[in-house]
């Protein structure tokens, strides 16, 4: 029997062998070959992992966010060069009238310290301190750029429940996931849900110190059902592959059109080129809720989050704090969802991934041969 991506695998299982992570999902796609899935190492304690799992997609959430603003934006409830105040009055608070969703979702506001995903409070006291704060100083929505971990996402998450009348939560469910065929994927699980998946909701491990600790807010009931709109995706790595196979394809999967071909084209190329990204002090370029391959800016040992030496200048996608990365190179035509279960810390993730990429991509070469072309 042939291995399964017999180069990626090896590189999981070092990674285990040094306590960087218990196990991992990875899922491949390419136009050739279809669908390859790999599951390695453990999920739970006692527990091996499998490509059913559910898993944190961390800020891998974000593009599924933006997707749900861009089908607003289709049905012209939202509009991207539109301020934010003009649809939730109180965001004009202290200067911050000229910030647009296009800021937002190309990371330009200037509002990176507005919140955080550890806020436990409820949604509306979140939002209304969101309303409440000043943009960073010398910051002009628009000309500097630098990664919102969460403040931006919570406010397009309002505007979508403005315009919807949803929460952004249930919105992504019925307008995204389950049309797309993603039916173990939630950016919120209520407590029957999360009592149903039992044991195949995967534990979240740190293992940025000497010994592996669990997360147990991972498996958290609570924390399962907090919704963070940039953060608290979850799911195994083939649902959220298939959302970028819908990208691939110009906004339609399996017959289901989510998104024009005119709303994918926007968010997968550059919306934001060439400038310098205050929080990870790197060049990077963004599309719409999405990054935009920046190997030809920035060298790939300093380039956080990249898609690895055999993408396209063109790749998109979205990586997950010390944990995941996805992507989707359309040149090649092969897509890609990469999840850890452990997170090690930033310097020791960033090393862990850059030889996984490699070796991925070496099996991308070795089983799709038309892909490297």
């Amino acid at each position: 029997m042939v291995e399964v991506l017999p180069r990626t695998r090896a590189e999981i299982e070092r990674g285990i062998a040094q306590n960087l992570h218990p196990g991992a999902q990875v899922w491949l796609w390419c136009r050739d070959q279809g669908e390859l899935e790999l599951a390695v190492g453990d999920a739970r304690p006692g527990v091996a992992m499998r490509t059913d799992h559910l898993l944190p997609w961390m800020s891998m959430t974000k593009p599924l966010v933006a997707a749900a603003v861009m089908q607003c934006v289709e049905r012209q409830q939202l509009q991207l060069d539109t301020p934010v105040c003009s649809y939730l009055p109180d965001f004009a608070q202290q200067g911050k009238q000229a910030i647009t969703l296009r800021h937002l979702l190309t990371h330009t506001a200037g509002l990176r310290a507005a919140a955080s995903n550890n806020d436990s409070r409820p949604w509306q006291q979140i939002i209304a301190s969101i309303c409440a704060a000043a943009p960073e100083k010398d910051w002009p929505a628009g000309q500097k750029a630098g990664y919102h971990i969460a403040s931006s996402w919570y406010i397009l998450g309002e505007l979508v429940q403005i315009v919807d009348g949803r929460m952004i939560n249930q919105y992504v469910r019925q307008e995204i996931f389950v049309p797309l065929g993603m039916r173990d994927s939630w950016l919120a699980l209520d407590e029957p849900a999360a009592l149903a998946y039992g044991q195949r909701l995967a534990m979240s491990y740190r293992t940025d110190g000497q010994t592996m600790r669990a997360n147990p807010a991972s498996v958290d009931r609570a924390e399962l059902a907090h919704i963070r709109p940039g953060a608290s995706g979850r799911g195994p790595a083939h649902d959220l592959g298939r959302f970028y196979r819908m990208l691939l394809n110009h906004g339609e999967l399996d017959g289901q059109r989510l998104l024009s071909s005119q709303s994918v084209a926007l968010m997968t190329s550059r919306q934001r080129s060439g400038m310098m990204d205050q929080t990870f002090r790197q060049v990077m370029d963004w599309g719409l809720g999405l990054m935009i391959n920046s190997a030809h800016l920035t060298p790939l040992d300093l380039l956080p989050y990249n898609f690895g030496p055999g993408a396209h200048r063109d790749t998109f996608g979205h990586g997950g704090a010390q944990s995941s990365i996805s992507f989707a190179d359309s040149q090649r035509q092969v897509a890609a969802v990469i999840i850890f279960n452990g997170m090690p810390g930033e310097p020791r993730h960033h090393a862990r991934m850059r030889p996984l990429l490699a070796a991925l991509w070496e099996d991308i070469n070795a089983i799709c041969p038309m892909a490297s072309s």
